[in-house]
């Protein structure tokens, strides 16, 4: 991790189990090339494990993305996640024009995307969410 004058940058990864839910919390300054690839590995992990819910935290970080890259970041979330999956952003008040233009593109992709002021209430959304998910993709097996 760089020092100093660099602003450093990291992800905390965890599963909540019950569930199954990936949960990332970034911290730092994040730019486009961090977030496809983060956006890319999330995806070949759901093609291995298939879990029931995204949690990705961005209060802790800042964000600077283009338009254009926010598109290229939601279409590899869109065309490589399942159809129906929760997923759920956590966002600080700077963050309020990211997320909701990442929830409308993510919508629009086929997917449950909403925005939570606190990872308190993003929990709220997703467990119950994520179970009738898992139900639902148990039923069509």
């Amino acid at each position: 991790m760089a020092s100093g004058a660099n602003v450093t940058f990291r992800v905390d990864k965890s599963i909540i189990d019950l569930p199954g839910i990936f949960q990332a919390c970034l911290l730092g300054s994040n730019d486009y090339r961090v977030s496809i690839e983060n956006a890319q590995t999330l995806v070949r992990r759901f093609s291995t494990a298939p879990l029931n819910g995204v949690i990705l935290d961005y209060s802790g970080c800042t964000l600077g993305h283009t338009m254009q890259q926010y598109n290229d970041i939601a279409a590899t979330f869109g065309d490589g996640l399942p159809d129906g999956l929760p997923f759920a952003y956590v966002f600080n008040e700077k963050q309020v024009a990211h997320v909701l233009f990442m929830t409308r593109l993510l919508t629009g992709k086929s997917l449950q995307a909403r925005a939570f002021p606190s990872m308190e209430e993003a929990h709220a959304w997703i467990i119950p969410a994520a179970g009738l998910y898992r139900e639902n993709r148990e039923q069509a097996a």
